[in-house]
């Protein structure tokens, strides 16, 4: 990898920390975070386009970019459906719970449920969330990271890539609260979605007979795959959209955050449509590779490694 790294590359990459630490810094700066209810909310001072991007980067990140286009190279166009299928539970959060949240001035999740119910249950669900974020979440999200870079830099242990992956995450969080990783993840929600998009654009130029010559790679090149598959079988797909995603979208502290720190409820609600609309293409960045992966018969040992393996070969340097 570290082959197709040059001296171009490590500036950007370097210029990148920079504007990521400055937009942290100066949003920092224009926060009032003297109170643990603005730490949270912002000050309710997100615009609609903020809050859309927000949901977005919290969304995707790094264990998509190696896993989902990993699953897609195995499995095919049915992985799609992860993202194609939010749209029921992004309706219910427009419809009923942003609100329930905002007209109630809700900073947490389980502060709504200690109003609903009790402090025991606040408790319990804060446990649950916490445990949930540390060993599954945010795991999975730091250590895909840490795998990405130490593939790219050649580092000699993943662990170098993985402190990198939770200081600057820890340090832009810390410094300013949610305006300060709202308004970073506009930043990295261009670059993740038009790096992906990028990629898949190379690819249809790349792969002999462009689009026809991805989707005939694969026979698994099929929206929605027999309920008997083992993987990806149709109806799981459809208890996926009607119970995981409500979570996920609707009662999921980090999805939401941005949501809770709206100007108003309008911007609220049309954040959460503009993040949908996202969505529609948010499979040309973390699925498709892996389907051009497979049209171009890289022969990966790991099909995790299928994103950098792509990038490696078909970006140019200083992209």
């Amino acid at each position: 990898m570290m082959e197709s790294i040059h001296n171009l590359d490590l500036f950007i990459f370097i210029l990148y920390f920079a504007v990521l630490f400055y937009i942290a810094v100066r949003a920092s700066r224009r926060a009032k975070t003297e109170s643990a209810h603005e730490f949270f909310v912002a000050s309710g001072t997100l615009p609609w386009y903020a809050i859309g991007f927000s949901i977005i980067a919290a969304g995707i990140s790094s264990e998509h970019f190696l896993g989902a286009v990993g699953y897609s190279y195995n499995f095919g166009l049915s992985v799609a459906n992860w993202e194609w299928l939010n749209g029921p539970s992004l309706i219910i959060l427009v419809c009923v719970f942003v609100p329930l949240y905002l007209r109630r001035h809700i900073v947490t999740m389980p502060m709504y449920l200690g109003r609903r119910f009790n402090g025991q249950v606040r408790t319990l669900f804060a446990v649950i969330t916490i445990l949930i974020y540390v060993f599954i979440n945010l795991a999975g999200v730091i250590y895909s990271g840490g795998l990405a870079l130490q593939a790219i830099f050649d580092m000699e242990s993943i662990l170098y890539g993985i402190w990198m992956v939770s200081i600057v995450g820890g340090v832009i969080a810390v410094s300013g609260g949610m305006g300060s990783v709202a308004w970073t993840n506009v930043f990295q929600s261009i670059l993740l979605l038009g790096g992906g998009i990028l990629v898949f654009v190379i690819g249809l130029f790349v792969v002999p007979e462009g689009w026809t010559g991805i989707m005939e790679s694969s026979e698994n090149n099929h929206l929605i795959l027999p309920a008997d598959h083992p993987e990806i079988p149709w109806p799981a797909l459809i208890v996926l959209a009607l119970s995981t995603n409500m979570w996920f979208f609707c009662t999921n502290q980090c999805i939401n955050q941005a949501t809770l720190g709206a100007k108003d409820e309008w911007h609220a609600k049309m954040g959460i449509l503009f993040a949908g609309f996202l969505g529609i293409l948010i499979p040309l960045a973390d699925v498709f590779p892996g389907l051009i992966a497979k049209a171009l018969d890289m022969d990966l040992a790991n099909s995790d490694t299928a994103y950098i393996s792509l990038v490696n070969e078909l970006v140019p340097v200083g992209i």
